[in-house]
């Protein structure tokens, strides 16, 4: 939606095939957002961006892409039941979080019960007690920004390996780091609002916070089998301005080349300055009806 606002804005004229499935509607509440120092819910925020969109001729269609076809001119993007017709693409599918499967807590990263993104909510750990559930230098990097705002940092590898360089070891020792190996049998919310995680071993322990530093899984099979370029973690390779190699085709960061609040859909500055008008500049500007109601493109919706 972020990228509706300023497309629209540039003047141009914006099409959202949307999911539905954002990460941002399963945070419970964050307080990152500025503008809402009291904190806003992502369900409430996503909402407020529909409207924001939709308020300069942004228009949004409910829907799931299942194939991009390119075609003379541009592209053609088929769901279940329509086809649409575009000369540009962006892709602002996003991530899924990779679920730690913790026994006790099901749908625990929908639910809030696991965070994601430090960044978006390290402050409200300052001096609590902070699990993350994952192994190897992808969780010290997260413990290495949660230690910014607490001393009491545990790891929990849930029994996978937990494989660091020297310099990462002796980092985790600096840090102060806990690192317990063993797989987690039980996860529980006690009534105090604290996880409690059981370790096979009968060990328990009870955290404030408790965050996945999993991997995610880009959204970025809609180019898959074009000419493009997926780097390691299934990310498409971009250019400076996140364009794709395919011409007309840009992806937002984390569908194209972990911590980040654009992993929700909320770093618009560096994206509005250089991807926006990359796309904006590859046609001309064509002067269209005012708002509201300006068609967006004769034939643009076809029958399948």
């Amino acid at each position: 939606m972020t990228a509706a606002v300023y497309l629209a804005r540039f003047r141009r004229k914006v099409l959202v095939i949307d999911a539905g499935e954002s990460r941002l509607k399963s945070i419970a509440l964050t307080k990152n957002v500025v503008g809402f120092p009291e904190g806003v819910s992502g369900q409430d925020l996503w909402e407020r961006l529909h409207r924001h969109a939709q308020h300069f001729g942004g228009l949004i269609e409910a829907g799931v892409v299942r194939h991009l076809e390119r075609t003379v001119g541009g592209f053609i993007a088929h769901t279940d039941t329509e086809t649409y017709r575009a000369t540009t693409v962006l892709l602002a599918t996003g991530v899924v979080d990779a679920d730690p499967a913790v026994p006790g807590l099901p749908n625990a990263m929908k639910n809030g019960v696991i965070r994601p993104c430090p960044i978006c909510d390290g402050f409200e750990a300052i001096d609590a007690a902070v699990g993350v559930i994952g192994a190897g230098a992808r969780a010290l990097h997260e413990c290495r920004f949660l230690r910014l705002y607490t001393r009491d940092v545990a790891v929990f590898t849930n029994g996978a390996a937990h494989n660091l360089t020297e310099d990462e070891a002796r980092e985790v020792d600096a840090l102060g780091l806990r690192v317990k190996r063993d797989r987690i049998k039980l996860g529980a919310v006690l009534p105090d609002g604290k996880k409690q995680l059981t370790l096979d071993t009968g060990e328990t322990f009870a955290c404030d916070m408790l965050y996945s530093a999993l991997a995610s899984i880009p959204n970025s099979q809609l180019l898959h089998g074009m000419d493009t370029t997926l780097d390691l973690d299934s990310c498409v390779v971009t250019a400076a301005h996140q364009e794709t190699a395919i011409a007309g085709t840009a992806c937002c960061r984390r569908c194209g080349a972990g911590l980040g609040s654009d992993q929700c859909g909320l770093r618009p500055r560096g994206h509005c300055r250089h991807t926006y008008p990359q796309l904006v500049t590859r046609t001309a500007i064509k002067k269209r009806p005012p708002h509201p109601g300006w068609p967006f493109v004769k034939g643009l919706r076809e029958s399948s």
